[in-house]
């Protein structure tokens, strides 16, 4: 039987907003029911019931936590805390993945008042007690949410969600299934002879190190309602690319994180070039997709990374995953770039 599981997401939010959005993609892909603050993104006291009502649905439930405590009800409790100790008290199978570097994160990303910052420690004490991992980027955190959630419905099987269609016609759901499986694997079979006639170009004869490549960016910025976009473009090296990018690597990342992992590179790269200037509010940036094709063939090409599948559980059946990760070389070129070796 084909049952989906719901997942309440929890965190404070504006600060976390690229954070759960790789974390709601991680649990779709593995065909899980998120829930949690895009219902409610102003807590109060007026949204409780309904916060517990999600909860009470939910077979998981997972707190977020970086640098904010976040807002607090009359008691001085901040409703990430509340929700967090509402699961613990329903039994809902709970898992907290805390951020392992507080003190790297933007300064408005973190709490300046010292009762705040107490308060927070406080709530982490708290969570440690429980299942608890860590991570350090957003493509991290939807790594280490995809083993964690596809570990917990092994270890602590739930009620889940059927379709009310899907109780009767296991034959039949069985040929759709095998019709999968082929297609999947005529999928993997063209990827191959694909990565196999790309791999009869020289190599030496591929661009890398302080060679260019020309990137196209829409740089989006102002408030939600009337935002403002500009389009830029950057040459950036192989060498800059290879320096931000390694790094999000060292832990195997989802490939629908490798493209936001591009994106954040552009950022960076923006916020240094114009780190003399006020820039406006609620920046983001969009690469154009030739970019991102661009650089993962050549990334490939040139070994410094691989793409696999990784089996996770999903009930009955698995699901499978494509995930991207450092080579050897790949491992050497991130020693190359950013080691910090002795004077």
């Amino acid at each position: 039987m084909d049952k989906r599981y719901q997942v309440f997401v929890s965190s404070t939010y504006k600060d976390l907003i690229t954070e759960r959005i790789e974390v709601i993609q991680a649990l779709l892909e593995l065909d899980c029911i998120p829930s949690g603050m895009e219902y409610f993104p102003a807590a109060d006291e007026t949204q409780w019931d309904f916060i517990k009502k999600l909860i009470d649905e939910s077979d998981y439930y997972i707190v977020i936590i970086a640098g904010k405590y976040g807002s607090v009800d009359d008691n001085g409790v901040s409703y990430t805390q509340k929700e967090y100790e509402y699961a613990v008290s329903k039994n809902i199978p709970t898992i907290a993945f805390l951020h392992n570097d507080v003190d790297s994160l933007q300064s408005s990303k973190t709490e300046k008042e010292k009762d705040a910052r107490e308060k927070l420690e406080a709530f982490k004490d708290l969570v440690k007690r429980k299942l608890c991992k860590f991570w350090s980027s957003p493509q991290e955190l939807g790594a280490v949410v995809s083993r964690s959630i596809s570990q917990a419905k092994k270890n602590y099987p739930r009620t889940g969600w059927v379709r009310a269609d899907s109780m009767s016609g296991t034959s039949e759901k069985e040929v759709v299934q095998l019709y999968k499986k082929i297609e999947t694997l005529e999928q993997k079979l063209e990827e191959s002879s694909r990565f196999v006639e790309l791999n009869k170009i020289n190599i030496e004869n591929l661009a890398d190190g302080e060679d260019k490549i020309k990137v196209i960016a829409d740089i989006k910025s102002g408030s939600w309602n009337d935002p403002k976009t500009e389009r830029k473009t950057y040459n950036l090296s192989w060498n800059v690319i290879n320096y931000h990018l390694l790094p999000k690597l060292i832990s195997p990342i989802r490939m629908t994180s490798f493209k936001s992992a591009l994106n954040s590179i552009t950022k960076e790269v923006y916020l240094n070039d114009n780190a003399n200037i006020q820039l406006p509010a609620n920046i983001s940036i969009t690469i154009a997709n030739d970019f991102y094709e661009t650089v993962k063939i050549q990334l490939t090409l040139l070994d410094l990374i691989k793409f696999y599948d990784e089996e996770f559980a999903t009930d009955e059946k698995s699901k499978i995953v494509k995930m991207v990760a450092l080579t050897k070389k790949g491992k050497e070129k991130l020693l190359q770039l950013r080691a910090v070796r002795k004077q």
